[in-house]
């Protein structure tokens, strides 16, 4: 049998186990109950893989060594080290067990109450709490896109500085409106008084050179225009006399027109010219 199993499991099975026994420490998720329970079937195996089994005075110093720190003190004050059979010590164990397992609840107890404190209950007080779960002594109710205490609120309560703060800057701002809408206006009322001006300083101007009688009248246009020497013989066209194509032979207008004259009569004497001279070509070869 010894054989078969240092064959299956190896010749330092045994030596493991004890050593596993010996120095391993008492899970957390493990129940005391359970725990020596296990550690029992390994010693019972121990004998199949070649080594002694522990007596029970060697398991109760194995179980004072490798319980959890915490419960050593207590364990010693009972008598637990002491005991000569892994019962009586499981018994003492499970005592302290059951001790740490009320603590521990009223503890996570305790908590909770606590943070049932700190969060008040009902729909009536779970307005006082904003997103992040912080706590207004008074809640603005009015203000409903912004959560903020009532000493605080921007909007509503004229006491608050941040209401102070927001009229100043209200006040400071419509005045401001209002001296660009002055100036604005003053500026509109400048443009327009003096366009006034300049239309009836216009129109006066062409009351008082229409009144001047028939013989003054000529010296205008149909648009008031004013000439300085209005031409009286072109009849079709108004102008100034300075400026006449016709009978002023001193202006440009008219040397101009003279120049063109010239030139079209230059160009049909030309024309004419050629003419007469293919005429002459083909009498001479008629002949």
């Amino acid at each position: 049998m010894l054989e078969l199993v240092e064959t299956l499991m190896g010749e330092d099975a045994g030596e493991e186990q004890l050593l596993y026994l010996r120095e391993t420490k008492k899970p957390s998720e493990l129940k005391v109950q359970s725990w020596i329970r296990r550690m029992k079937a390994i010693n019972a195996y121990l004998p199949s893989l070649g080594e002694t089994a522990l007596t029970e005075l060697e398991l109760v110093r194995i179980i004072t060594q490798r319980i959890p720190r915490a419960w050593r003190t207590q364990f010693k004050l009972s008598e637990g080290h002491k005991a000569k059979t892994s019962i009586a010590a499981q018994r003492k164990l499970c005592l302290i067990e059951s001790e740490e397992k009320e603590k521990r609840d009223l503890k996570e107890r305790g908590n909770r109450d606590l943070n049932d404190t700190r969060r008040p209950r009902g729909k009536n007080n779970q307005k006082k709490l904003d997103s992040d779960g912080f706590i207004f002594k008074n809640k603005c109710t009015r203000c409903k896109d912004d959560e903020h205490d009532w000493y605080d609120c921007p909007i509503y309560n004229e006491k608050s500085k941040a209401y102070k703060a927001r009229k100043k800057l209200e006040e400071k701002s419509q005045d401001r409106g209002k001296k660009d809408l002055r100036n604005v206006t003053s500026v509109k009322q400048e443009y327009l008084i003096e366009s006034e001006k300049k239309e009836k300083g216009n129109r006066d101007l062409k009351d008082e050179n229409r009144s001047r009688g028939k013989n003054d009248q000529k010296n205008f246009d149909s648009d008031g225009f004013i000439f300085k020497n209005k031409c009286t013989r072109c009849k079709d066209d108004e102008h100034d006399w300075y400026d006449c194509p016709i009978y002023n032979e001193k202006s440009k207008a008219y040397k101009a027109r003279k120049k063109l004259e010239e030139k079209s009569q230059d160009r049909e004497h030309n024309y004419m010219s050629d003419d007469s001279d293919d005429r002459e070509i083909e009498d001479r070869d008629d002949f």
